[in-house]
């Protein structure tokens, strides 16, 4: 029997009690934990990123379980122009006039991240469970947006896992951008990244709200 999918999340699972959540805020380090994590029932941790593909495996291995959440905060979509091949430039990666590009500094290293995890999850013959990715979106977060509850957390990794996590617990807290709000244009197109995956595969993106 085949394994069970790994999908795109969709906007009416971004609740609580949706299923199971594994909330990550990645990072790569030779000799050191580098990336926060929250998963369900209330695990806060930071971890290496070796310990991150363990974890995930042993989370998709879980049978008699509810589907698994899994949010990563990096870029899981990329958008391209049409005409010229160059990349293009996603609804969410903008804020008034500033921008976090998917493709360029921070968002290109966590992507990059994120195929190598993804890559072990898709090679997993062992999964039980569906699988649903969501991406999370941090890059316009200010120390203004700490709430009393993050700011009790020193380590800013975990920090950024539990800000994530309240993205989703609470509405106020987040913008959702489904596949058809991430491109606006006609002359842009946008699939997955990651060629292990069918390109239609586009999870919604979780941004924090920014406090401007």
């Amino acid at each position: 029997m085949a394994e069970p999918q790994i999908v795109a999340g969709e906007k009416g699972q971004i609740r609580s009690d949706s299923g199971d959540w594994l909330i990550v805020d990645i990072g790569m380090g030779m000799n050191r934990p580098t990336c926060g994590v929250w998963y369900s029932p209330g695990t806060l941790d930071k971890i290496s990123f070796g310990a991150l593909k363990k974890l995930v495996i042993r989370k998709a291995e879980c049978c008699d379980k509810p589907p698994l959440n899994l949010l990563i905060e990096a870029p899981l979509s990329a958008v391209w122009q049409r005409e010229s091949g160059n990349p293009g430039r996603r609804e969410c990666d903008v804020w008034g006039e500033d921008y976090r590009d998917w493709y360029h500094g921070p968002g290109a290293t966590t992507l990059l991240q994120a195929q190598f995890l993804l890559r072990e999850l898709y090679e997993c013959q062992t999964r039980q469970r569906e699988v649903r990715l969501f991406e999370g979106h941090l890059s316009f977060k200010s120390a203004e947006d700490k709430s009393p509850e993050e700011t009790d957390e020193a380590d800013p990794d975990k920090r950024d896992a539990l800000a994530l996590k309240n993205a989703v617990w609470h509405e106020t807290r987040r913008q959702i951008f489904e596949r058809h709000q991430l491109v606006k244009c006609s002359h842009l197109k946008i699939e997955s990244p990651f060629p292990f995956f069918d390109r239609k595969l586009v999870p919604p993106v979780i941004r924090v709200s920014p406090v401007r």
